[in-house]
């Protein structure tokens, strides 16, 4: 039975960077999976969510590609968009976006009125505290409902889907993205168990959008649909997409179904697979628009895919050595990233810095991205479960004894030594054309730059984001 709530708690008026700090403070050691306490504070928040329509993503690779797209569609035809996402790479206040601005202050105290004495009397009962992205999804709720009344929101699950604290709404439409070997110690250790927790956010007569799965993982999703009568959409039986051989961008590709088909679509993020994340934004859109009468029209998708953004996600950033940011966390997000590399980046050399966590794949992770490096300094994000660099040390030098590997504990150290690393090499291949071809220009000219590649964990692009925008700035200013 649900503990009553009592409502003599107190909040005191405290600034936005507080609320942030407190909401941090509820973080656990562990995850805990289970919606009790979610539903709890809705229930004595008076259901806010129920004012709300939703789009709910989960999947293992491309929820937030997948989340951009949509987002940048629904704004394109006219629509005040919520968005809820995890982890972010820019600022915490991301994580909850209205229109893509995120959470401001007046929006932060608000939703710390409405769910502290919410919060400390469940510390206080037999369900105990809410966890921080408890706190998190709540507020978020309670951001959008009380505050920025969006016409819709599109909610990322953070880990699975059956018990996660998202799971406690009922959308217009659940999305399933790419499913893949990742959080098995929670999740399982075949994709048929994974995928069931995926299927967990799968509502009675609610339709489905489903990614590509293997064959294992799409027989979980259909039967879990067909349980629930929910219609169900997979890639490559409702729906699918062409890519274009001879387009000016290797992701350009054609989209169609049974209704509609859109030509020469061409989403601004690159890499192969933004072709299946940008086709279920397509679907979704294509449902919203048949089942529940959104305007949405051809030019809203085409305009919306070519403007969308993901900080983090195959992110380039030019300067005087292009820097590729990329959050690649597992071994499908690893073969995605440099199965595209070369298309962007087809005579350069390529360094790269890498981190790693504790729970990760390594052993399946390493094989896909070491043969494409020139050189490799690994190190650690600044949090527990981050792999310590020594180890990732190891088990590249015990793996491939001779591989031009090295080592810095501090990520903006591994940063700056990985810079170094490329302007030396690029430097010596100028100077390498200029003695081949002493009375030409051209061939320095034409010599390519190297490429610096940040990838291995989102915790890791978080970091070293900020150096990596101010370094590209002060090259700027010295120019």
């Amino acid at each position: 039975m649900r503990p009553e709530l009592k409502r003599d708690k107190t909040t005191d008026i405290v600034s936005a960077d507080a609320v942030l700090d407190w909401i941090q403070s509820q973080k656990r050691e562990h995850y805990e999976p289970g919606i009790e306490r979610m539903t709890a504070m809705l229930e004595h928040l008076g259901h806010p969510e129920r004012r709300l329509q939703f789009i709910h993503v989960a999947g293992t690779n491309g929820k937030g590609s997948t989340v951009s797209f949509l987002s940048y569609i629904l704004r394109e035809a006219g629509y005040d968009v919520g968005t809820y996402i995890s982890p972010h790479v820019t600022t915490y206040r991301s994580r909850i976006s209205y229109n893509h601005t995120p959470i401001d202050d007046a929006g932060l105290l608000h939703v710390y009125r409405r769910l502290y004495p919410v919060v400390e009397e469940l510390a206080e009962s037999s369900l105990g505290r809410p966890t921080e992205f408890e706190v998190l999804t709540a507020a978020a709720i309670v951001y959008f409902a009380e505050v920025t009344y969006p016409d819709i929101v599109i909610f990322e699950t953070g880990l699975g889907g059956r018990l996660d604290s998202t799971n406690v709404v009922h959308p217009l439409i659940s999305v399933i993205t790419s499913i893949g070997y990742d959080h098995m110690r929670i999740l399982g250790s075949d994709l048929a168990s994974i995928a069931k927790e995926k299927a967990g956010i799968i509502k009675p007569g609610v339709p489905v959008v489903s990614a590509r799965q293997a064959p294992e993982a799409l027989h979980v999703l259909k039967e879990t649909a067909r349980e629930k009568h929910a219609s169900f959409y997979g890639m490559g039986e409702m729906f699918d997409a062409e890519r274009l051989e001879n387009a000016p961008y290797p992701w350009t590709f054609d989209f169609y179904w049974a209704h509609r088909r859109y030509s020469n679509v061409s989403p601004s993020l690159p890499g192969f697979h933004q072709i299946e994340n940008a086709s279920l934004a397509i679907m979704t859109v294509e449902l919203l628009r048949l089942y529940y009468a959104f305007y949405i029209e051809p030019e809203h998708v085409h305009a919306g895919l070519k403007k969308a953004v993901h900080p983090g996600r195959m992110e380039v950033i030019a300067g005087e050595i292009p820097i590729v940011l990329d959050g690649a966390h597992n071994e499908p997000g690893m073969r995605s990233l440099v199965q595209s590399l070369p298309f962007l980046f087809p005579t350069s050399r390529i360094h790269g810095v890498l981190a790693i966590m504790k729970d990760k794949d390594t052993e399946h992770m390493l094989p896909h991205l070491l043969p494409h490096l020139a050189s490799l300094t690994v190190t650690e994000a600044p949090l527990p479960r981050s792999l310590p660099a020594e180890q990732l040390f190891e088990r590249i030098r015990h793996s491939a004894p001779s591989y031009p590997v090295y080592m810095e504990k501090e990520a903006h150290r591994a940063l700056a030594r990985a810079l170094d690393l490329a302007k030396h090499t690029s430097l010596q291949e100028a100077e390498h054309a200029a003695i081949k071809h002493p009375s030409s220009k051209k061939g320095t000219e034409k010599t390519p730059r190297d490429v610096l590649l940040i990838t291995g964990s989102l915790y890791l692009i978080e970091v070293l984001r900020p150096y990596v925008l101010k370094t590209v700035e002060a090259q700027t200013l010295l120019s």
